[in-house]
């Protein structure tokens, strides 16, 4: 006997299709899955292997809002299309962020994606949703003359070195506060990054043996700015360990909590950095503006972007063309006046 299917749009119809086909394939037709989805989500968020610090915002992201809304009861079998669609549509409502909605949408879909790798449902109810248009800012960022003025400003303090290697080389603030002086090879002028600072799922901080992501691991050629001022911090902290003896710390932090470890969480250096460009008079930016500045900076004077997006540890350079692409449109301009200038108007 044929099954019958009633549905009320071609989407729906095509769904229920599929789910009828996979479970003929699978030798039968089985009772759909009766398990919730709020259930279904909890049980996904202990078994999916991520770093702590995504798994974190993913369990943020279940409580806070699948679990929250009505969708959480909808049997896992019976979940359609229409449904993560209208769950969607009222985020929407709620005026949150189309970024943080489409990380909404992408945990649903990772989640539900693993459910029908398990032939637990046959398609995946959350793909070809309609998402609101991402937006990109342009994150604030000092010029050239303001970097200077911050870094002269800053000469006498004490973590001088580590504004120079934000706002030259781009570093991040977790791969700065990471750094070990074995790292360093200031003979050679050079830095490697392998490791950064991260959250654990409960939101303490650690640092851990490897950066953010693959590319991230990577070793710069350091500007004689980045070397003179690890020269210079590196003496000061020196005259600090023969002044605290046994007290200071073996983490070999280069940027430390005072006695030699690393710093227990971030917020303080982030604190550190306001109220000091806030004593400049220069224009306000984030922590993380000091990186936008840097790579700025270095595309603005030419250096290629291959080259930038490794300094930056991008994963390839598209990223660093999208996410600088109004920089690249002033070099457009200016490589059209040099034109001009070669060959006449």
């Amino acid at each position: 006997m044929q099954p019958r299917i009633t549905a009320r749009t071609k989407r729906e119809l095509a769904e229920a299709e599929a789910q009828v086909r996979a479970q003929f394939a699978a030798g039968g037709r089985n009772e759909p899955c009766q398990q919730s989805l709020g259930d279904y989500m909890a049980d996904w968020l202990t078994t999916t292997k991520v770093k702590p610090s995504t798994k974190r915002q993913w369990r943020q992201i279940v409580e806070h809002h699948v679990l929250l809304d009505s969708i959480h009861a909808i049997k896992l079998g019976h979940l359609k299309h229409l449904h993560v669609q209208q769950f969607v549509d009222r985020r929407v409502a709620d005026s949150l962020s189309p970024n943080y909605i489409g990380v909404m949408h992408a945990v649903l879909s990772i989640a539900l994606g693993r459910a029908v790798r398990l032939g637990i449902i046959p398609s995946n109810p959350a793909a070809a949703c309609d998402l609101p248009r991402k937006t990109r800012g342009v994150m604030a960022c000092w010029n050239e003359s303001q970097i200077k003025a911050f870094l002269l400003a800053a000469q006498d303090d004490e973590h001088h070195a580590l504004w120079v290697l934000a706002l030259t080389i781009g570093l991040r603030r977790g791969e700065l506060l990471a750094l070990k002086w074995p790292d360093i090879d200031i003979d050679k002028g050079t830095l490697t990054i392998s490791r950064t600072m991260t959250t654990r799922e409960d939101g303490s901080y650690f640092i851990a043996d490897e950066p953010k992501s693959t590319s991230s691991r990577r070793t710069i050629k350091l500007p004689m700015i980045c070397i003179a001022a690890l020269r210079r911090r590196r003496a000061l902290q020196n005259q600090r360990r023969l002044q605290l003896g046994e007290v200071w710390s073996a983490d070999e932090a280069v940027f430390d909590n005072g006695v030699g470890a690393h710093y227990a969480y971030p917020h303080g250096i982030g604190r550190k950095f306001r109220a000091l460009s806030q004593s400049t008079g220069l224009a306000p930016i984030k922590f993380h503006g000091m990186r936008h500045s840097a790579a700025t900076a270095m595309l603005r004077n030419g250096v290629p972007v291959h080259t930038v997006s490794r300094i930056l540890g991008h994963a390839n350079a598209s990223i660093t063309l999208n996410v600088y692409a109004h920089v690249l449109s002033d070099a457009q301009q200016d490589a059209a006046t040099k034109i001009d200038q070669m060959f006449g108007t």
